[in-house]
């Protein structure tokens, strides 16, 4: 049985199903007959348009900063101001809050003065050393004359050591001193918390009068770097492969990675484009998927932490593409079909195999284009058989271009007119508009406007 029997018997069983009964269209056809020819059935036709397709794939992922930087305190004392607004924008290095001073200060102030009595013992000490070593060269002498004794010298000479001691001690003393004075400025600098890095800062978490500590885990405040903004989100390591397998070797530069669109959460496309600035070392063996880091500009800060959004890239060109609207995809059990028009108008069926479904902009007849979603299609025909330039396709009349694809006998095709689905309208957010008869709002406010049909949610 050749292919074009086979889908004409196709056409046929899908057309008595739709139908309901073949007995009553063959009783219709020969009485029609009586009379002359049945007219050809209208059905509204389109054609196949050929263009370069842009596949793009979606993933879903969390804004973060460049840098988060967790701010606490690290002295114990008792928080007496805070220096910015909360959600301001504040730069690295800016006071953010103050603990009291005073007892920082006093432990800065003990620090010199023990410094200032280390340096008067230094002092002391290169005295009584000077002192000693005269007396040592005077006592040697005279000893080396007989005038003294030999202890005298010994005592002279045990009296520098201990004085030479004294200086080294002093001076350890001076060193210690130091130490303390240095300790104690950095506790009274880190009295006043500042601004890690230059970002938004948060809402801040402690009230004035309260005791603040380092043994708190908890952040006082978190200051973000948002310009530009992070993105993390998993790809698959299909897509990874893919998406590096397309760079020659040596050219596997992450510059390279096409840039990604951020759609936000009320559906919006964000302005700026974004690139990939990293991935991860290795995919999850879990979900087989890898961590990737995007980053996006953010000049306005209109994007911000924690915000979920969906990352969307083209990662994929099918060039000289056949697309027709969703519409002419007729599908016969776990097979699908185009309709299309031959010579004379009379429709054929022609296997298709669908790919991914495309926003395109459409010119009408008006010359005005409209973007309508339009289905990607393989035709399964053999390289002898492919379909001329312009050739139309069924998009409305399926059923009556199958029985007449079935009996071989031509349709009387009409321009297919794209009407977009209407928005759903919901209970509780939608605008509604007014009724002519000032019927009431409330009522209105759960049930489609007058002449407007509900599409499904997406």
């Amino acid at each position: 049985m050749t292919t074009h029997r086979l889908f004409s018997l196709i056409a046929l069983g899908m057309t008595v199903a739709v139908s309901g009964s073949l007995l009553s269209s063959c009783k219709d056809q020969a009485s029609a007959k009586q009379h002359g020819e049945m007219p050809a059935a209208p059905v509204q036709v389109t054609p196949i348009i050929h263009e370069n397709v842009n596949v793009s794939e979606e993933w879903y992922g969390y804004l973060r900063g460049v840098e988060d930087a967790a701010v606490k305190p690290q002295v114990t004392g008792v928080l007496v101001e805070k220096s910015y607004k909360d959600g301001s924008l504040v730069e690295k290095g800016a006071p953010l809050f103050e603990i009291d001073k005073s007892l920082f200060q006093a432990t800065l102030d003990q620090a010199k003065a023990t410094l200032a009595q280390a340096k008067a013992a230094k002092a002391q000490a290169l005295a009584a050393q000077g002192k000693n070593k005269q007396d040592v060269e005077r006592y040697a002498k005279l000893v080396a004359s007989g005038s003294v004794s030999e202890k005298n010298l010994t005592d002279a000479q045990q009296a520098l050591k201990e004085s030479e001691a004294q200086v080294l001690q002093a001076e350890a003393q001076i060193q210690m001193a130091e130490a303390q004075i240095e300790t104690a400025r950095i506790n009274l600098e880190y009295a006043t918390i500042k601004a890690p890095i230059s970002g938004i800062a948060g809402v801040a978490a402690p009230s004035v009068g309260d005791l603040l500590s380092p043994a708190n885990q908890n952040p006082l405040v978190t200051v973000s770097s948002i310009n530009p903004i992070r993105v993390d989100f998993a790809v698959s390591d299909k897509t990874v492969l893919e998406t590096l397998g397309k760079f020659k070797k040596g050219e596997r530069n992450l510059d390279l990675i096409p840039k990604f669109q951020l759609i936000l959460p009320d559906g919006r496309t964000y302005g700026e484009d974004g690139h990939v600035v990293a991935l991860d070392r290795a995919v999850d063996m879990g979900t087989g998927q890898i961590s990737v880091v995007g980053q996006v500009p953010n000049p306005d800060f209109v994007l911000r932490p924690g915000m979920s959004v969906r990352v969307r890239a083209v990662t994929e060109t099918i060039e000289n593409a056949a697309l027709v609207p969703e519409r002419a995809i007729v599908s016969v059990q776990s097979a699908n079909f185009v309709i299309v028009l031959g010579k004379d108008n009379v429709p054929s069926m022609v296997p298709v195999k669908l790919g991914p479904v495309t926003d395109v902009k459409v010119k009408e007849e008006n010359g005005k284009e409209r973007v309508q979603p339009m289905q990607v299609i393989t035709l399964l025909l053999p390289p002898d058989k492919m379909l001329p330039a312009g050739t139309q396709v069924v998009v409305q009349g399926s059923t009556a271009a199958m029985q007449a694809a079935g009996m071989h006998k031509p349709v009387r095709p009409e321009p297919f007119v794209y009407s977009p689905p209407q928005p759903t309208i919901e209970s509780k957010s939608s605008k509604v508009s007014e009724t002519a008869d000032g019927a009431a709002k409330d009522a209105a406010m759960h049930a489609p406007a007058a002449g407007e049909k509900s599409a499904p949610s997406k």
